[in-house]
């Protein structure tokens, strides 16, 4: 071992010198290799009119091939450059726009092999705005024994962007409202979301909303008369005639429902003559919901 420890330290000072001049001798000859480097140059627009907005654009980036002795890329951030398109005296339209790679002001040294792409082409558009109608998702259930009787927003909501891109948007949705959390009538701040895009912004970016709620109730309605669907020139028999339809919802919206409101029919489409058991389809007003319809299934004779 002692041995092994003197032919290392042997002449030490001389093997450090020798590792520095071949530590040297290969960065000089990494300094002096050519390279070959791809950057990705951002694309920014400038000095746009007020009341202009860019309502599409090709690429934001650009790529440049640059080539260069490897001293040369010593200290070169490509997060230093971009390109700044001026779109000063733009007009309305599409724009098709060269870019120049001597405006970046890259070192000299450095030689440009390709750029791709070498032009940009930009949709302008007036900046416009328009009042949308604002729909508010659910998520959740409220707690057993309360019903959602109606909920409103308080405020206008405009929408802002390219003219041509928010002239089909006309419902804007806002955050989902957790149905869970609402235990008793309130008001509320959702919060809009604009289309996707950066070119969209909301005014305000949220609405209140007044969210009213009532207990549940239940009634029942005798004597719901039948309507017969899907079968025509034969001789139908139903037993019974009428339906007994059980209902839920708020107490205000029961208490003034009348029975023509509750729809019951038989779809006979497709029947042959003969006896048959058919389940009725109840159709009720928004906001109540079926609880029971007795009986479950009609006897129908078709004749």
């Amino acid at each position: 071992m002692k041995g092994f420890l003197q032919l290392i330290f042997k002449d030490l000072y001389l093997k450090i010198l020798a590792l520095i001049i071949a530590i040297f001798i290969y960065f000089n000859a990494v300094m002096e290799r050519t390279v070959t480097m791809t950057l990705k140059i951002p694309i920014v627009t400038i000095n746009l009119a007020e009341g202009q907005v860019v309502a599409d654009k090709n690429t934001d980036r650009a790529l440049l091939t640059i080539q260069g002795k490897g001293k040369d890329f010593i200290g070169l951030n490509p997060k230093r450059y971009q390109f700044q398109l001026d779109l000063s005296n733009t007009k309305i339209g599409v724009r098709k726009i060269k870019l120049i790679p001597e405006e970046l002001g890259l070192p000299p040294a450095l030689n440009l092999k390709s750029i791709d792409p070498e032009y940009v082409e930009l949709t302008i558009d007036r900046l416009s705005k328009k009042p949308v109608t604002v729909s508010i998702p659910f998520k959740g259930n409220l707690d057993k024994g309360l019903a959602l009787v109606n909920i409103t927003p308080k405020s206008d909501i405009s929408l802002i962007g390219p003219k041509e891109d928010i002239t089909f948007i006309s419902v804007l949705n806002t955050e989902s409202l957790n149905l869970a959390e609402v235990k008793e009538s309130k008001d509320v701040k959702l919060k809009v979301i604009p289309p996707t895009g950066e070119n969209f912004r909301v005014e305000p970016d949220s609405v209140e909303v007044s969210i009213q709620i009532e207990k549940e109730t239940a009634r029942i309605f005798l004597g719901i008369p039948l309507a017969i669907e899907g079968l025509q020139g034969r001789l139908v028999e139903l037993k019974p005639a009428e339906a007994q339809i059980a209902v839920a919802g708020p107490e205000s919206k029961l208490k003034n429902l009348k029975p023509w409101e509750i729809k019951a029919k038989l779809n006979l489409a497709g029947l042959t003559a003969g006896t048959h058991q058919v389940r009725a389809e109840i159709t009720l007003p928004t906001g109540i919901s079926l609880v029971k319809c007795e009986p479950a299934f009609f006897q129908v004779k078709i004749r």
